[in-house]
């Protein structure tokens, strides 16, 4: 697991996000988290992996007992950053949410890169 941690505060509750470990070669890399409370967005963005050749990238929510297609098929085109926004009200405080960046080629999962998103009441 990697220990580094990010906090991002806004007004009303505080986003708390931990990048865990990549699962599988050509990982997406530099994984982030950004909540705009206002319009109920969760944005998470990543960088293209440093080797490999990706075609597309997906980007799945898991909760205890759920998993969920945020976005579905991104094309890589040849940037070095990518982004999903996951438009989603009922975020429960206290609650871990992790997200998965998936990498493909040519139909083929190659890996995942998780963080993981916990809102917290202030």
């Amino acid at each position: 697991r990697n220990e580094e941690e990010d906090t991002t505060t806004t007004t009303q509750q505080q986003v708390q996000t931990m990048e865990l470990a990549d699962l599988g070669p050509y990982p997406a890399t530099s994984v982030k988290a950004n909540y705009n409370r206002e319009n109920c967005e969760l944005t998470i963005s990543w960088n293209k992996p440093t080797t490999g050749e990706i075609n597309s990238y997906r980007v799945n929510r898991y909760t205890r007992d759920k998993q969920d297609i945020v976005c579905g098929d991104i094309k890589s085109n040849g940037k070095s950053e990518y982004s999903c926004t996951d438009n989603y009200c009922g975020w429960i405080p206290g609650e871990g949410y992790t997200y998965s960046v998936i990498t493909y080629s040519n139909d083929f999962q190659y890996s995942q890169s998780d963080i993981k998103v916990t809102f917290k009441s202030i």
